[in-house]
This record gives structure tokens, sequence and C-alpha cells, in this order.
């Protein structure tokens, strides 16, 4: 019997549960399952999930890709994960989750975010003035006010065409320094 090639443990947990999968190097996909987790979708726009079904859900796929490919689980040299967007859980000084996982999905505080980003002249409800202070402070404006601008004119990991086109280049990222 020829050598497993080593493995690649690939794991997803999205919002509608949890997905893994055993690739080989080569991008063969030895084996893969998954399992549903539970949304419980509740009244004023609550969207949670409990992380206690999410380590279950992770043990049961696992073993199930165990029991098939034991070979090749025993092969795994490499543990790639992704999750669902941003969440929320409440933990207690073990770690251990005090309350369920509030959701990306979770629209509770809509209206306060309004509230705090609202304003005219708008764009999709949030003030452009505070669109724009925002893209300054985290790097997504190409051309920040001169005051905050580095030497070179790039604060962005990927250079704009003016900084590739002429003479000075930038392979750095501006991290918020108004220093020159």
């Amino acid at each position: 019997m020829p050598a497993v090639p080593p493995q690649v443990l690939a794991i997803d947990l999205g919002t509608s549960g949890m997905k893994a999968a055993l690739v080989a190097a080569d991008g063969t996909v030895t084996g893969w399952a998954e399992r549903p987790v539970p949304l419980r979708v509740l009244p004023g726009g609550g969207a949670e999930q409990d992380p206690q079904a999410w380590w279950a859900a992770l043990i049961e796929v696992v073993a199930e890709l165990g029991r098939a490919h034991p070979e090749h689980l025993r092969a795994v040299t490499t543990v790639c994960s992704s999750t669902q967007g941003e969440g929320t859980i409440a933990v207690d000084a073990a770690g251990e989750p005090l309350t369920q996982c509030i959701t990306w999905l979770d629209m509770r505080g809509a209206a306060h975010l309004r509230r705090q980003f609202g304003g005219f002249p708008a764009y999709q409800g949030m003030s452009l003035r505070r669109i724009v202070r925002w893209l300054r402070l985290t790097g997504g404006c190409l051309r920040p006010p001169a005051r905050t601008r580095p030497r070179t004119c790039c604060w962005s990991a990927t250079p704009c065409r003016r900084c590739t086109r002429g003479p000075r280049r930038s392979s750095t990222r501006w991290t918020g320094s108004t220093s020159s």
C-alpha cells in the first residue's frame, strides 16, 4: 500500500453548520463531512448560536472523517480553519461560555447604530462625514489629508496606481503615525 500523502484538515464553521475536509497538498479532497448547527432567530432581530454546539459538531465531523479515512486523518500535518463573521460570546475566567453567541446576523442594536452613525447627507444610513472619517482612520482611503499622510502617498497594503507608476514606490503600510 502506498504511503498516504500529508493531509490538511480544513474546517469551516458557517452560520448554517460545521464542515470539515481532508485535503492532500495537491488539492485532492480525500473526504468531507458536515453537521448543521442550529441558528436561533429571536424576536426583535436576534440571531444566536450555542458555542457548545459548535464544539460538538466539530467533534462529530472529525470523528466521521477518522472513521472513513483513518490513515489520512493520522497523516494530517496542517489544520486550516475559517469561521462565520463577527460574533460575541461572554465567557468566564476559565474560558467557558456564559451565553449564546450573538452572531453577525443579530440586528437588535441596529437602531442604536443608526442614531450613532446616521446624519445628512448619508449613504446606506451612514453619515458621509463619518464614512470619510472611518476610512481615513482605518486605512481605507488612498489619499488622507496632508497632515496625516506618510512620506509615501499610499497607506494601503497594495500601493495605488500613482505609487506604482512613478519613481517612488511604496510597499509599507501606514500605521496611523502622524510624524513625518
